[in-house]
């Protein structure tokens, strides 16, 4: 005999089979919590996917620094000074400390803690050593900025240390402001070149282009107070490089002797700021160590022939330790035979006497044409017609 069931008794008797048991999702929610969408939302105000929050203190740290020398194992010396730094940030940098390091790991027992730099840099880069240190230390180089008056400087340190990054930094720099700071960086160059040394290619390059730029922008620069003194602390040969060139942007042969006759004084004054010493030794810097035969070579790249009748009377009138006797003999011959005023015939087989008889370039507008010998030498000055003066142009 077969039973009925009714609905009503049915949806009362358990299901067979038992349905499966839901999937554990964790601990209910406790009353410092409540969701907030798909996400959890802590009592602290910290939202997370998972709830989970810091609870240790800060979450910003303090960046290792050279300056404070905070957990240093690695010494470096530069001159007289010492710095507390750390090798990791060092090995990482610079491919010289990185293999400095495996050599004094592997040659000493690992009891060598330090490098001494004193030798490895030239003395001039010395104090540029401190700028290397917050390029290779900075969180984020590419907003690091280094002064005009060092580009060059942190660049051979770059090239020295093997710092790849500050190397491709400093040439951007470089090349970024190049036109404006050509005197700046030749004169930084000049301060650690050795005469007849190798630099390598993309500091000769610089070197190079700087003397070239100089040379079609010379009067320009010296109207700037901080590339006039650039120039004033370039060496005579290279100085001479520069005023041989017939391309010199001058407005006449005046701004020329002016800027040679300042340079001398200078010289016999000595630099003008400890700055121009060689390092932190005191010496004299080497731009002034030969000052008495710069004289001689940088007076010859003066056209005397073309200097003003002002400008010619105040060079014979310096004194003999300024102007030398020889040298005053060399103009009076110059201008004897460019204004042809009798005798002249007996020089002219001695170019050495008579010095550089080529005008320089003049500074005219596009378009117009350069004057006439007779334009630069005289011109006469009417009232009327009937009256004039004759005189220098």
């Amino acid at each position: 005999m077969i039973a009925e069931v009714s609905d009503d008794d049915a949806s009362t008797q358990d299901p067979w089979p038992p349905p499966a048991p839901a999937p554990f999702l964790g601990p209910e929610p406790s009353s410092s919590e409540h969701a907030v969408g798909d996400k959890v939302a802590l009592s602290n105000g910290t939202k997370g996917a998972l709830g989970l929050s810091f609870s240790g203190g800060s979450n910003t740290m303090a960046s290792l620094s050279w300056r404070d020398g905070r957990f240093s194992d690695w010494t470096v010396q530069v001159g007289e000074k010492y710095y507390h730094l750390h090798a990791f940030l060092l090995a990482r940098a610079s491919l010289f400390f990185e293999s400095h390091m495996s050599i004094a790991s592997r040659t000493e027992g690992g009891s060598a803690k330090g490098s001494d730099l004193t030798e490895v840099l030239p003395s001039s880069c010395h104090s540029a050593f401190e700028d290397a240190l917050d390029f290779m230390y900075s969180e984020n180089q590419a907003t690091f900025e280094a002064p005009a008056s060092k580009a060059l400087l942190l660049l051979k340190i770059a090239d020295i240390l093997q710092i790849s990054s500050l190397f491709e930094a400093m040439g951007r720099r470089i090349e970024a402001a190049f036109a404006e700071t050509a005197p700046l960086l030749l004169e930084q160059y000049c301060r650690f070149h050795i005469p007849g040394t190798d630099d390598g290619a993309a500091l000769r390059m610089i070197r190079d282009g700087a003397v070239d730029l100089i040379v079609k922008k010379f009067q320009p620069f010296l109207t700037s107070s901080e590339m006039k003194r650039a120039l004033l602390r370039l060496p005579a040969r290279v100085l001479a490089e520069i005023l041989d060139s017939d391309e010199l942007l001058v407005a006449g042969e005046d701004a020329a002797f002016d800027f040679v006759l300042e340079r001398l004084q200078q010289s016999e004054d000595g630099p003008e700021n400890p700055a121009e010493s060689d390092g932190e030794s005191g010496k004299a810097s080497p731009l002034h160590a030969d000052a008495e035969d710069d004289d001689e070579v940088l007076w010859d790249r003066v056209r005397w022939a073309f200097l003003s009748s002002q400008k010619f009377n105040q060079a014979l009138a310096l004194s003999k330790s300024m102007l030398k006797p020889e040298v005053t003999l060399k103009a009076l011959t110059a201008r004897t035979v460019r204004f042809d005023l009798g005798g002249a015939e007996a020089f002219l087989g001695s170019t050495n006497c008579i010095g550089n008889l080529v005008p320089r370039r003049p500074i005219l507008p596009p378009g117009v044409p350069p004057p006439t010998s007779t334009e630069i030498d005289f011109c006469f000055h009417y009232a009327h017609s009937e009256q004039y003066v004759c005189g220098e142009a």
